[in-house]
């Protein structure tokens, strides 16, 4: 996948719909979706990597009977990016959290599990 993602390529991929329909996004106004996808997108664009390529460094196996492992450093590293990520949107602190706990919602509903900042 190429490094300029937007709302339209990652809609239709199984991880966002998957997000979309057990967070119960998909009942939300199209607005609403797109909103939080283009953040996921916007992410995506910084860190230069697929939300498919970031969720397989977090999760270790699956292949034989479905279970996976977190790899707690490569956890680490998806939480800190997206810290990272917040701190540089030039917005209020609370606002920075809001949107740093949207992508974590993408990353839990992905089977990778992770908690953000207190929200203010």
């Amino acid at each position: 996948m190429s490094n300029d993602f937007t709302v339209d390529s990652l809609m239709p991929t199984a991880e966002v719909q998957r997000w979309l329909a057990s967070a119960r996004l998909d009942t939300q106004p199209p607005i609403e979706q797109t909103s939080r996808v283009q953040l996921l997108a916007d992410f995506c664009n910084v860190q230069g990597e697929s939300p498919t390529e970031m969720i397989a460094k977090v999760l270790r196996g699956g292949e034989d009977d479905g279970q996976y492992e977190i790899a707690i450093k490569g956890r680490r590293q998806l939480d800190a990016a997206i810290n990272a990520w917040g701190d540089s949107l030039g917005v209020t602190l609370h606002q920075n959290i809001t949107a740093g706990n949207v992508l974590r919602s993408f990353f839990i509903h992905n089977g990778v599990q992770m908690q953000g900042r207190p929200s203010l």
